[in-house]
C-alpha cells in the first residue's frame, strides 16, 4: 500500500522523531481503502480498556456491514504494547484482526466480520506506518 504511506507521514526535522498524527487522521486517511464517516470518539469512562492511549478514533468498515474499526495512537511504543495486550487477551470476542504499526504507536483494530481479503488491506498498510 505503498499508495497511502505518504498521507501518513510527517516529515520530521533532523534526529528529532516523528511526529504522531492523530488516531481521526490516520482513520480518516483509510478512505482510500473504503472506510468511511471517521470520527474521533471518547471511549467510555468504565470501559476497562488500558488507558495508555492519546487519541481514538473510529471508522466505519462498509464490507463488514457497517461494523467499525478503530484507531489508537499512544505516546510510545509501551503504551501501545498495552492495548495490543489487551486485545489479544480478548481476541474471542474481539476478533483477529489488530495490527500495530512498524514504530509501535499506532494500534488498529477491525470488527471480526471484516472480511480477510479487506483486513489484509488495513494490516499492509497500518505495517508501513513509521511511528
Amino acid at each position: 500500500m505503498k499508495w497511502l504511506l505518504p498521507l501518513l507521514l510527517i516529515a520530521s526535522c533532523g534526529a528529532q522523531p516523528t511526529p504522531i498524527r492523530s488516531a481521526l487522521e490516520i482513520a480518516a486517511s483509510f478512505q482510500l481503502l473504503g472506510a468511511k464517516n471517521a470520527r474521533a470518539t471518547d471511549v467510555p469512562k468504565d470501559a476497562p480498556i488500558p488507558r495508555s492511549f492519546d487519541s481514538h478514533a473510529v471508522f466505519d468498515i462498509p464490507e463488514a456491514n457497517g461494523k467499525t474499526g478503530q484507531v489508537f495512537t499512544c505516546e510510545n511504543k509501551k503504551n501501545c504494547d498495552a492495548l495490543v495486550k489487551y486485545f489479544e487477551a480478548l481476541a474471542g470476542l474481539a476478533g483477529p484482526w489488530l495490527y500495530q504499526s512498524k514504530g509501535g504507536r499506532v494500534v488498529v483494530q477491525l470488527s471480526s466480520q471484516t472480511p480477510a481479503e479487506v483486513a489484509a488491506r488495513y494490516a499492509a498498510t497500518v505495517q508501513e506506518i513509521p511511528y
